[in-house]
């Protein structure tokens, strides 16, 4: 007979019945296993008399020793192996569960606080729309300044002067002035969707018209020379050929209102090039540049220029800062 004893790691062995209630050393894992009583085992191999090699009664001393208590299993022999305490087992309740789906609950909320993290890093959306709102805001604000660069250098009521007072002794305090007695110059430039189309902004020279230019009209002046040029017209009001010569006649009868813009505005790009070409190089940056029919803005449609400019900034930088495609 033999009994057959199994580890806690799952390894089997058999030993002789003679070593009932003793406790050994696993081969395994080395652990101590105590050996129950013998109880049949049905073997499939029949053992030698002496139990081989492993099991000889007088070889058994090699693994067991004669008395099972020397060498190797001596120690287990004389110091009883004490078992550790058993856990009490935990009792399901409804406060497990509780905690259970709390954990639960706060493993969602960390999924969910990582994906709000992954999130802080702003991707800039610029798209045309977006850029064409904040366009739209910078350029009202700037507007809203030039207008009040100008109404701070003008009253509300223009100051008649004539063209020969202004370039002598300049415009003073107040660059909105209803001018007279001037004399338009025979070319100009002038700007225009087509060759044939109406001028949509024209730019003529001027000179002080005298007392003779006066006399004689518009019509019956001879073109001439009459030194460097000094002041400018600049006009989108006067589409064709017959509108300038309506404002050639008004300089010798009449006057007209409109403001000196060199505070904000200065000769550059395509029409300075022409400019020179038709009346020289000669002190243009000097020039007077005077704009027809422009009057200084009140506080209500600066405030307006500056509001709305405001507003587009904000709705154009919240659609690229906030406003993002799925990816």
């Amino acid at each position: 007979m033999a009994i057959q004893v199994k580890c806690k790691c799952g390894a089997t062995r058999r030993v002789k019945d003679e070593a009932a209630g003793r406790t050994i050393k696993c081969r395994e894992c080395g652990k101590p296993t105590k050996v129950p009583k013998p109880q049949p085992v049905e073997d499939e191999y029949e053992y030698e008399e002496d139990y081989g090699d492993e099991w000889g009664s007088e070889d058994a001393g090699d693994e067991w020793g004669s008395d099972y208590g020397d060498d190797e299993y001596g120690d287990y022999e004389e110091e009883a192996y004490e078992a550790p305490p058993a856990r009490k087992p935990r009792k399901a309740s409804s406060k497990g569960k509780k905690r259970s789906a709390g954990n639960k609950k706060k493993s969602g909320k960390g999924k969910k606080k990582k994906a709000k993290g992954a999130s802080k890093g702003l991707a800039w959306n610029f798209n045309y729309f977006n850029l064409f709102l904040l366009a739209i805001g910078c350029v009202l604000i700037f507007g809203g300044v030039e207008e009040v660069r100008l109404a701070s250098l003008s009253k509300p009521e223009p100051q008649q002067i004539t063209l020969a007072n202004l370039l002598q002794n300049g415009p003073g305090d107040n660059i909105y002035i209803e001018l007279s007695d001037f004399l338009l110059r025979d070319n100009l430039v002038y700007e225009a969707n087509s060759d044939s189309g109406p001028y949509t902004k024209i730019w003529i020279a001027a000179d002080p018209a005298t007392e003779e230019d006066k006399r004689l009209g518009f019509e019956n002046i001879v073109a001439s020379k009459r030194g460097p040029i000094k002041f400018l017209f600049k006009s989108t009001q006067h589409n064709n050929d017959t509108d300038i010569v309506s404002l050639a006649t008004k300089g010798l009868d009449g006057s007209v209102r409109g403001m000196l813009i060199n505070e904000i505005e200065s000769l550059a790009g395509e029409e300075r090039k022409l400019l020179e070409q038709s009346y020289g190089r000669t002190g243009i940056d000097s020039w007077y540049i005077f704009e027809f029919a422009r009057e200084p803005s009140g506080i209500f449609k600066m405030t307006a220029l500056f509001f709305g400019g405001i507003i587009f900034l904000l709705i154009g930088g919240a659609a690229v800062l906030f406003i993002h495609k799925d990816e």
